[in-house]
């Protein structure tokens, strides 16, 4: 999810805009192309998809900036972002900066109007220098990159309750097969040793393309993964095949599961792993990204407690797998420019792009800066901290497929799919045939 998927469904409709040639070569309020010279006036609108305590975060991050560049930034939240966004830049009123929670849309946009590669406005080389590798990667479109992180969320997190799990003698494992053991002695005391849950309403079905793609990551390797996520391979390779296979030794294996596997897809996502926290626990172990302590997913007692109430580690790699070290599968936001001319919005974009931003929402929580320099003396606890380095520490980065799909695969058919699956009402090579054929031709 990581603030993004719930506004995949929106995605769907996009695709139809960009087909009928609505985003015309002259899209974007100022363009985002050349000509016309400096247009600053002292003020910058950032049009973005998070609002509430989220956007409260956000301008709270940017208070300083503004009182030292002078510049006045108005952020305007989107609860339907990709509707907006689309809608903005076919009308020529293109903000001056957005912030996508998907690759994948900030793209599809990309190559129908003449938004400007940012390479012409900012040194993008200098940032890949400290960005955790693979984030700024996942917007590029021939040779140019369109996009810059402003967040970074982190998926491949195992969660536990930590004194149950400690008191047990159980230990973090460092490969499938250790993990599989783990699982193993918890099922034989008489625990199931995962909680699971998919459910999420119209959204149903992104818990599990998360799970896919940990697996087709770890089995695949990162290049194998890419190439994937853009379709430069078939969509059913026999390696995705085995990623999925390799989940449901997890998920479908008996008594594996609390509930079992036929509660997974009725299990809401947002509260499936906290029967841990029951006394005793109901389940030791829940994979979810970074957002989880958010809100009202935990019980409050355990957020307001994390680093005594959880433990944490990273999905270890595959036995055999072609990944290199760890792996990690990342989601995010990406900044990007659509009045290129205005050098007070250029300054906006690279100060939302640097290492220096974030400081007063990571002190706030439910943030994590992409740049492996980020001073994480900032985060909240160490739980977070952690968590943050699964992702600067990782030999092998995934950035979500699923974001850089088009929509009506990574937000259709394949939570579709994935889905039927896990609900026994398709087998798993049926689906990925299914999954492939709904793929849009070029």
């Amino acid at each position: 999810m990581s603030g993004s998927t719930t506004r995949k469904i929106a995605a769907l409709s996009v695709a139809a805009l960009f087909t009928a040639g609505c985003l015309s070569e002259g899209g974007g309020g100022g363009g985002g192309g050349g000509g016309g010279g400096d247009t600053s006036d002292g003020e910058v609108e950032i049009l973005g998809a998070f609002g509430g305590a989220e956007g409260e975060a956000f301008e709270a991050s940017l208070v300083d900036f503004e009182e030292e560049s002078g510049i006045d930034v108005t952020y305007v939240p989107s609860t339907d972002f990709t509707t907006e966004i689309s809608a903005r830049v076919t009308g020529n009123n293109a903000p001056d900066i957005a912030i996508f929670p998907q690759p994948g849309l900030l793209l599809d946009i990309a190559s129908t109007s003449d938004m400007a590669p940012l390479e012409d406005v900012v040194d993008i080389d200098a940032l890949k220098e400290t960005l955790v590798p693979g984030l700024a990667e996942s917007t590029e479109l021939d040779g140019s990159t369109y996009g810059v992180p402003m967040r970074m969320a982190v998926k491949s997190v195992v969660w536990t309750p930590a004194p149950e799990f400690a008191d047990a003698g159980y230990a973090a494992p460092t490969s499938t097969s250790e993990l599989t053991e783990l699982a193993d002695t918890i099922r034989d005391s008489g625990t199931a040793p995962w909680c699971i849950g998919i459910e999420s309403g119209p959204a149903i079905g992104w818990v599990a393309t998360d799970w896919i793609e940990e697996y087709v990551l770890r089995v695949g390797g990162e290049d194998f993964y890419n190439d994937w996520a853009r379709h430069e391979v078939p969509f059913n390779d026999p390696i995705v095949v085995e990623a999925a296979e390799t989940f449901a030794e997890i998920a479908f294996t008996e008594g594996n599961v609390f509930g079992g596997r036929d509660s997974i897809a009725s299990s809401g996502f947002g509260n499936a792993g906290n029967p841990m926290f029951e006394d005793p626990p109901q389940c030791f172990m829940h994979r979810q990204a970074n957002f989880i302590t958010t809100g009202d997913f935990f019980p409050a007692e355990v957020t307001a407690d994390l680093d005594n109430q959880v433990s944490v580690f990273q999905l270890p790699p595959v036995d055999g797998g072609a990944a290199e070290g760890n792996s990690v599968l990342l989601g995010g936001d990406w900044a990007t420019i659509f009045n290129a001319e205005d050098e007070e919005v250029v300054e906006v974009l690279e100060f939302l792009a640097s290492d220096q931003f974030g400081g007063p929402w990571a002190q706030i929580g439910g943030w994590l800066s992409p740049h492996t320099t980020f001073d994480d003396s900032q985060y909240l606890d160490e739980t977070t901290r952690a968590i943050a380095g699964f992702a600067v520490d990782s030999d092998t980065v995934g950035v979500d497929g699923s974001d850089q799909m088009p929509g009506e695969v990574g937000a259709g058919s394949f939570w579709r799919g994935m889905t039927a699956w896990i609900s026994g009402q398709q087998d798993l090579q049926s689906v990925l045939d299914d999954i492939e054929n709904t793929w849009p031709e070029d």
